[in-house]
């Protein structure tokens, strides 16, 4: 709970900012089993990749190890 009443409202708009579908991405499944991320664009849904949109090489990078790793077993 927030006490603050400017910092109420300073995290509502930034929350409505990010919330906003104009900024945010829907991810599902194509024809094929893969995820597939969307979003809006002119109020029109647009396809942008089967790969993580905004993820730089070095994050596609520590994921595909991740991925390919046993990290399951050794927790």
């Amino acid at each position: 709970m927030v006490r603050s009443p400017e910092l109420a409202r300073e995290l509502a708009a930034i929350a409505d900012r990010y919330s906003d579908p104009a900024n945010a991405f829907k991810v599902s499944l194509n024809e094929h089993g893969q995820l597939r991320w969307t979003h809006q664009d002119a109020g029109q849904m647009q396809t942008v990749s089967t790969s993580e949109p905004q993820a730089g090489t070095k994050r596609k990078l520590v994921a595909w190890i991740a991925r390919i790793l046993p990290l399951q077993t050794q927790l």
